[in-house]
C-alpha cells in the first residue's frame, strides 16, 4: 500500500535539515582569534608571574578571564551548551591532559643561565596548550550540536 512517500524524497528532507543544522552551527562559531587572544593572554600572565612579576601575571591572566566572559556572554552569536554526562567526561579528560602536559613543564626547576628562555617556551606551550583546549572543546560541541547529538534535557 503506498502513501505517495518516496524513499529518495526523505532522505533529500533529512540531508536537508542535516545541512541546515550544521550551517548555523558553522555561522554561530566562536572566531578562533578570540580563543588565540584570550590563550596568548593567559600565557603572557602565566609567564609574568614566573618571571617574578605576579601582579601584572595576575592582572593579564584577570584581563584574559574578563575578555573571554564578555565575548562568551554578550558577543557569542551560539546559545546552547551540550551538558549531559558524556560532554562533561569528554570535557574532563580534555582538560586533564592539556594540565598535564603543563603541569609537567611546570615541575622543572631550570638553572638560572636559561631564564628569561625557559619561561618563554613554557608561556608559549602554555598558550598553545590553551588554545588547543578551547578548540577541542567548541569544535565537540558544535560537532554535536550540528548532528543533533543530544537530548532535550541535555542543551543548557
Amino acid at each position: 500500500m503506498d502513501h505517495g512517500a518516496d524513499p529518495n524524497e526523505a532522505k533529500r528532507a533529512l540531508d536537508e535539515v542535516a545541512d541546515a543544522r550544521a550551517s548555523v552551527v558553522a555561522r554561530t562559531r566562536q572566531p578562533a582569534w578570540v580563543l588565540a587572544l584570550f590563550s596568548a593572554l593567559f600565557g603572557a600572565g602565566w609567564a609574568a608571574a614566573n618571571l617574578g612579576h605576579v601582579g601584572v601575571g595576575l592582572g593579564l591572566i584577570a584581563v584574559a578571564l574578563a575578555l573571554y566572559w564578555f565575548v562568551s556572554t554578550r558577543v557569542d552569536r551560539r546559545r546552547g551548551t551540550i551538558s549531559d554526562a558524556r560532554a562533561l567526561g569528554a570535557n574532563a579528560w580534555r582538560f586533564m591532559i592539556i594540565n598535564a602536559l603543563i603541569l609537567l613543564g611546570s615541575q622543572f626547576q631550570p638553572p638560572p643561565a636559561w631564564q628569561p628562555w625557559f619561561t618563554i617556551t613554557m608561556a608559549v606551550m602554555v598558550s598553545v596548550a590553551g588554545f588547543v583546549y578551547l578548540r577541542w572543546e567548541a569544535r565537540y560541541q558544535e560537532r554535536r550540536i550540528a548532528a543533533g547529538d543530544y537530548d532535550r534535557y541535555g542543551l543548557l
